[in-house]
């Protein structure tokens, strides 16, 4: 099911922008791949958006969520920093068009999987034989660079500078 976070701290919100926000974001644009598409796709695009926002970004956000002692399901809405008033921005919302794109055409996150391990190497003469012994897995979410929504995400992320002004 379809649920659109309006600001309320739904607790079973699944997207940050609706189908009819999306679709006046994309023909702003002209961007007919999105025009072209059904609503069904294009709401589970909204919600794999979403997603993607949450997996990648839920930790780093500034300030804290609107509802703490309502279980809302998204991050947003929130407080920033100063504690005003967030509710779900624009440019969350615009950001969740920006990942809904390319979600149609691709997999938004991939797995990356990788052994680390020796590796030993037997020669002689002209035999040679090397043998790979693992000694741990190495798994982790890799995060692709969505340069035009990452930008729009990072406006509402903690400040990493720990630079001191005198």
């Amino acid at each position: 099911m379809f649920i659109v976070e309006d600001g309320t701290g739904k607790v079973d919100a699944n997207s940050y922008c609706s189908v009819a926000f999306a679709n006046t974001y994309f023909t702003e644009r002209a961007n007919e791949t999105w025009v072209d598409t059904d609503t069904d796709k294009k709401q589970a695009a909204l919600i794999k958006a979403t997603d993607y926002i949450e997996l990648r970004y839920s930790t780093l956000f500034a300030g804290t969520r609107m509802y703490p002692d309502n279980p809302q399901a998204l991050s947003f809405p929130r407080y920033d920093a100063s504690s005003t008033p967030l509710g779900v921005p624009v440019a969350i919302q615009k950001a969740t068009c920006e990942y809904a794109i390319r979600a149609l055409s691709a997999e938004l996150t991939s797995d990356y999987s990788n052994e680390v391990g020796v590796n030993t190497r037997i020669k002689v003469g002209s035999i040679e034989k090397e043998t790979s012994y693992p000694t741990k897995i190495i798994s982790q979410k890799v995060y692709k660079s969505y340069p035009a929504a990452d930008k729009l995400v990072g406006l509402y992320l903690k400040s990493n500078s720990s630079q001191v002004i005198r």
